[in-house]
């Protein structure tokens, strides 16, 4: 099962394509990998993976997985300075809702870096967001448009 993606990146780029379900364990185990072990930073990464040939790393669109990087490293460098900051409920919005990321490997993620967030306080920063966002267009032909 593959889901859609069609979403316009801060720098311009549009990325469209299919993510797999299974992206988020590739994203925990990739930054495990050239993160953690390797002792790098998410920056670095980030220049690795957008350097690479093509519009792919590792089989996935890059331009995705840049953004994904750049929302951990907003909600890391939030959750580290910037305590108040509404950038990290945005980008744990866009990991829970546009990235379909699990709360439990967002959670994972995070402990990588050493910032602790309950799995409730995942749910609540990425609904603080996604309360506001408009419904799709399926939900309000078939249910009328809930709020």
């Amino acid at each position: 099962m593959k889901t859609q993606l069609s979403y316009q990146m801060g720098d311009g780029h549009n990325v469209t394509g299919e993510i797999p379900v299974s992206y988020d364990n590739l994203v925990f185990k990739d930054i495990e990998e050239n993160i953690v072990f390797k002792k790098s930073d998410i920056s670095n990464h980030y220049d690795w993976v957008m350097s690479s040939l093509g519009d792919s790393y590792k089989g996935v669109n890059k331009y995705t997985y840049g953004n994904i990087l750049q929302a951990i490293k907003t909600i890391v460098d939030c959750k580290k300075n910037h305590l108040r900051s509404p950038a990290k409920d945005q980008a744990t919005a866009y990991l829970h809702g546009e990235m379909l990321f699990s709360s439990v490997t967002i959670q994972k993620i995070l402990i990588l870096f050493g910032i602790k967030m309950s799995v409730p306080q995942i749910m609540a920063d990425a609904d603080k967001v996604l309360a506001y966002k408009p419904q799709p267009l399926w939900m309000q032909k078939v249910l009328g448009g809930i709020n």
